[in-house]
């Protein structure tokens, strides 16, 4: 067992080693790997009470993830190491802020970008992975190319899914600097019992939409998209859009939590498919078109969900005509 846990670590450092290497820090980390293998390479680097430069540099780049102090906390390593040796590299990261996070960060600059993409909340449904900014977006900025490290593999191709979605929308390459991309709700929520997608309770739903009022008054966005039944049920309910009329009442009734659920934190809707009344048509928020769209996990249209085919397809169109492309 300790063999296998050494063999997964020293895949999980080989990661870090290629980030590092990627942004030019620790040029002699990767060498101590080869050297004397990732085990012992990380008990000598926690041997002294000095935090390394490239720690630093990490942390300057919000990437204290990819450090090998990350690594060795992970509960699944802790065999390969004493206790001291732990508590080592936690003292390390505690110094950096590293435990402080209870909230990502939405990416791109706001007085730049021209499409406001909105989220739900930064939890994964079968991972207790946290992001550092919204759908992982800040592995487009640091990985050149696809890591090979699984986990950090898996967060670039979310935050790619998400890129490539709206570039298929649009039907061409939106450039990463023309998004910003939110949620929601940005704070961590305890995972829901027995799965399913999580709630958001209404007063950080109201949070939510306040901080993204205050964005788009400072922004010069052409289209909003927001993602989810439930996003587009908290913009609906707390007046978000322009269009106030007999669909959007319809759609807040359905979409509204049921009861039996909400105890558990999960978000089911009171009606059936109440999201593909309004899935892909245009709405407005002061004026600016909004399009809500299936959320990126269901994107590409999986089997089951084949009846939003034609609600997306005029999602299509609606944002072509909204960013002024033919």
């Amino acid at each position: 067992m300790i063999e296998n846990l050494e063999i997964q670590f020293h895949h999980a450092m080989i990661g870090v080693a290629d980030f590092a290497n990627q942004h030019h820090i620790g040029i002699r980390f990767r060498q101590m790997i080869d050297e004397h293998g990732a085990v012992e390479a990380a008990k000598r680097l926690l041997a002294t009470q000095d935090i390394q430069t490239g720690l630093t540099r990490l942390w300057k780049m919000k990437s204290l993830s990819k450090s090998m102090e990350a690594l060795v906390i992970q509960e699944r390593f802790r065999p390969l190491f004493t206790d001291e040796q732990i508590a080592e590299a936690r003292r390390r990261l505690e110094e950096l802020g590293y435990f402080k996070m209870s909230a990502v960060q939405p990416f791109g600059e706001f007085r730049t970008a021209t499409i406001l993409i909105i989220g739900h909340d930064p939890r994964l449904q079968n991972s207790q992975a946290e992001a550092e900014k919204a759908f992982f977006f800040e592995y487009l900025e640091n990985y050149q190319a696809r890591p090979t490290y699984g986990p950090d593999a898996r967060k670039y191709d979310l935050a790619h899914a998400v890129w490539d979605y709206v570039n298929k929308l649009a039907g061409c390459l939106i450039p990463l600097d023309q998004l910003y991309v939110t949620n929601l709700c940005n704070e961590f929520l305890p995972s829901s019992q027995g799965g399913g997608t999580v709630l958001i309770p209404d007063q950080l739903a109201e949070r939510g939409v306040e901080a993204i009022r205050a964005v788009i008054s400072q922004g010069n966005f052409r289209l909003i998209l927001p993602m989810s039944v439930q996003t587009f049920y908290h913009l609906c309910r707390l007046g978000f859009l322009d269009e106030k009329n007999d669909k959007i009442l319809a759609f807040k009734n359905k979409a509204r939590p049921t009861s039996p659920k909400i105890d558990q934190g999960v978000y089911k809707t009171f009606g059936k498919a109440p999201f593909l009344e309004v899935c892909g048509r245009l709405f407005h928020h002061q004026g600016i078109p909004l399009v809500p769209i299936v959320h990126v996990k269901q994107w590409p249209l999986k089997t089951r969900a084949i009846r939003y085919a034609e609600p997306m397809q005029q999602a299509k169109r609606e944002v072509r005509k909204a960013l002024s492309i033919t």
